[in-house]
């Protein structure tokens, strides 16, 4: 009837050469705007080629937040400064399926020429687990293997 389907702890995350598992949630997304052509025409004669714009947000428990920064921070002299480090971001999708199921393939995707551009945090009392969440700006969104524009620099 229905497949194995991914889940959230499906997901693996690497930065800088380093797997890091304590990401409460990942969130990304791209779009490329179009702009028309018409002219004096009621329907488009035809449009741009448009503007890419890719972005993102991460949550990390609060306790691992060093773990993550440390591989991303600037190298000395600015080694304290977190906002203009350039880091890519790769979350691989692979699901552990039961034996006699067929495996299906790691899905891949890859946010290159990310940048951490705010954070927040939001408490309040009781027993739920502190996070720090973080505004991305990402450069280009590779997904699994496929670029969102062709003739992009991968």
């Amino acid at each position: 009837f229905g497949a194995l389907q991914y889940q959230y702890s499906n997901i693996s995350v690497n930065i800088s050469g380093q797997y890091f598992t304590f990401f409460n949630s990942v969130n990304y997304s791209d779009t490329n705007d179009v702009a028309e052509a018409r002219a004096i025409s009621p329907y488009p004669m035809g449009s741009t080629l448009g503007e890419y714009k890719a972005s993102g947000s991460i949550e990390v428990q609060k306790l691992y937040w060093p773990q993550f920064t440390n591989p991303i921070k600037a190298p000395p002299p600015q080694a304290n400064s977190l906002y203009h480090p350039i880091f890519d971001l790769t979350l691989l999708f692979h699901l552990r399926a039961p034996d006699g199921q067929p495996q299906p393939a790691v899905m891949t995707d890859v946010l290159k020429g990310c940048r951490l551009t705010g954070q927040s945090m939001d408490m309040s009392a009781g027993n739920g687990v502190l996070s720090t969440k973080m505004n991305l700006y990402v450069a280009l969104i590779v997904w699994d293997g496929i670029l969102p524009i062709s003739g992009l620099p991968t």
